[in-house]
């Protein structure tokens, strides 16, 4: 009795890893046809910014002037998905103007076209002590 009950937990147990495989495998599919269908998108958005009719241009390429971006329900689901899943991984799906303000974690931004007052003194570079061979390892 004890050894058909334990083979009974043994089916069931594979079949729901099984399931669960399957789903990851189907959830990770649709996720890198996400990250196409938004690739994509932030292409279509970066050609467009510089064309002098913007929302016509993103039309013409089969997407949205602004959000949702997709004309159609099921680019609109998957692309959505993908922006949750990527944006939980820590990716940034926004196509700003600025991809990066060029400053360094330990200086504060500037703002852009202000000019560096020349009163702040320049901080001097760290050089290595005497003996010792930088290395950034």
């Amino acid at each position: 009795m004890i050894k058909e009950v334990m083979q009974y937990l043994g089916n069931w147990t594979k079949l729901v890893f099984k399931v669960i495989g399957a789903a990851i495998f189907a959830a990770g599919g649709v996720f890198m046809i996400g990250e196409r269908l938004e690739i994509g998108r932030l292409e279509a958005e970066a050609v467009c910014r510089v064309c002098p009719d913007p929302s016509g241009c993103m039309q013409v390429r089969g997407y949205l002037p602004s959000a949702p971006h997709y004309p159609d329900l099921t680019r609109r689901m998957v692309g959505s998905y993908t922006r949750t899943v990527g944006s939980l991984l820590g990716a940034n799906y926004s196509a700003s103007d600025t991809p990066g303000s060029g400053a360094k974690p330990g200086s504060p931004a500037k703002a852009a076209g202000a000019p560096a007052s020349p009163s702040a003194p320049a901080a001097p570079e760290a050089k290595p002590a005497a003996g010792k061979v930088a290395s950034n390892v």
